[in-house]
Parts: structure tokens; sequence; C-alpha cells
């Protein structure tokens, strides 16, 4: 959702969207009202959410608590959770390539 912002910043000129977009990632991961958390995910279309050591770090555990409690988690690896937005309207991408014969996540991030 953010990319390199230094990179986009300086050669793209996006300044003011890397900014944007840097305050919205804030705002998903802290906040925890899952309205506004579930709307600026399908603003960007995000699919996926890490939560790992970084995240811990960076941000509020009160915000981090709230991905449990409307998405689903489809990879655990010791102190490192991948969360799966599922849009009603979309469906699961994750469920959709498992059950396609998909083994892995390279082509879903």
């Amino acid at each position: 959702m953010l990319g390199w912002g230094n990179h986009e910043g300086l050669w793209r000129g996006w300044h003011d969207l890397v900014k944007q977009r840097r305050r919205d990632v804030e705002k998903i991961y802290n906040t925890i009202d899952t309205s506004l958390a579930t709307q600026l995910l399908r603003k960007y279309g995000v699919r996926f959410v890490y939560v790992g050591e970084l995240e811990r770090q960076e941000y509020k555990s009160s915000g981090l608590k709230k991905f449990s409690s409307f998405m689903n988690p489809v990879w655990n690896r010791r102190d490192s959770v991948i969360y799966e937005f599922i849009d009603p309207q979309a469906g699961s991408l994750f469920e959709k390539n498992i059950n396609r014969g998909f083994n892995g996540f390279g082509g879903l991030f």
C-alpha cells in the first residue's frame, strides 16, 4: 500500500500521496474502529495485513487486536500473523487459490 516512500516521492513527485498513504496505514493499524479500518482497506484494495514484531513496536496494541475480530488469520508463525480481509462482495482470494490447487503464498502478495 505504501511502497518505498522515498523512491515514490523523489522519482515520481508523489510526496503528498505518500504522506496521505502513510497516515492511512497508521490509521489502519492504530484505530480500534473496525468500520474505519474496513473503509481504508477497501479504499486501497488491501487483501492481507501483516502483524509482526515491527508492527507491534510501531503501532498501538489496542489497534492491532481488532484485526482478529473481523479478519481471518491465514498464516501464523511465532509472533507474526497474516490476516486476510474478506470483503463480502469479493470473497476470499486465499480460499479461491487453495481450491485451484495453489500451493504457497508467493502469488498472493
